[in-house]
């Protein structure tokens, strides 16, 4: 596989899993079930247009459809700049070392990204997998080091970067015994960039899942939140609903009313068989393969 052609299978972020502005008001929103990887999919739909489609109605808008108070105004606008992005997937979030899923980062790749006209790349992450099991949980400098050439790599290409962490799966499985770990990444996460420019944004945590309870992740989001603004007061964070950041959770998210520099994540899989037609991971995907939505 070529280059160019490994750069075009990465997963394009924001498309299944965008950053959007929620009001910080309680939505009402009906729970659907989300989707197990062995699940049979829905049957699949094909819009196919009216061959004599019928005009719009003219409408006359009378006001903004959707006002942004002037607090908002910073995390609104962050947002927008986002933009279109791209994920860096099977590389970093590999379970133990970079490459372990056939994927190596080549600077080539954020020329590509760049050139194509995405404005973010968003860096899934396993520091669990590079980090001290014990106290004081000391994240590998080698490991820190390259992440520092992907941060640096993209801001040369005026790229905005989005850093997280990814596949924590021992934290899902039993967070009460990994939050301290959990924390004290975070803690040096957010030392080590703290001079970084604004187009560095923080991720708390991707998909939170397992045994972690609506309320549970919520406390955990809002202890990582008060590690990472010590050492950046006005760093944007993106934070999803517990429930795999299911879009269906989000009236269930708490954020924090003083703080409004926070972008919610929401991740979105209807239909399943088109978002995640070919994925290797989901057993049963490749018959999908050319699903319209």
């Amino acid at each position: 596989m070529t280059r160019l052609s490994r750069v075009l299978t990465l997963i394009i972020a924001f498309i299944v899993a965008g950053c959007v502005p929620v009001s910080l008001s309680t939505a009402v929103v009906t729970p659907t079930e989300i989707p197990t990887m062995t699940m049979t999919p829905a049957a699949t739909m094909t819009r196919i247009p009216s061959s004599t489609p019928k005009p719009s109605p003219t409408v006359t808008m009378t006001a903004t459809p959707f006002m942004i108070q002037a607090e908002n105004q910073t995390a609104f606008d962050h947002n927008q700049r986002l933009g279109r992005g791209v994920n860096l997937g099977n590389v970093l979030e590999a379970p133990n070392y970079e490459g372990e899923w056939g994927m190596v980062i080549d600077d080539e790749f954020f020329d590509l990204i760049a050139g194509a006209g995405f404005q973010t790349v968003r860096v899934p992450i396993r520091w669990n997998a590079h980090a001290l099991s014990e106290a004081p949980y000391t994240i590998d400098s080698a490991f820190f080091e390259r992440i520092d050439w992907v941060v640096e790599q993209a801001s040369l290409r005026n790229l905005n970067v989005i850093i997280n962490i990814h596949h924590y799966n021992e934290l899902m499985e039993n967070p009460s015994a990994h939050k301290e770990r959990f924390l004290a990444i975070w803690d040096q996460i957010a030392t080590r960039y703290q001079d970084e420019p604004d187009s560095v944004y923080f991720e708390l945590l991707n998909e939170p899942n397992g045994s972690f309870g609506m309320h549970d992740w919520n406390t955990f989001a809002a202890e990582a939140l008060d590690v990472v603004r010590k050492t950046n007061p006005s760093r944007m964070v993106i934070i999803g609903p517990g429930n795999w950041n299911s879009v269906d959770s989000l009236d269930l998210l708490a954020l924090p009313e003083d703080d409004r520099n926070i972008i919610a994540t929401v991740h979105y899989y209807s239909q399943f068989s088109f978002t995640h037609q070919g994925a290797e991971w989901v057993d049963g995907s490749q018959p999908w393969l050319g699903t319209q939505w």
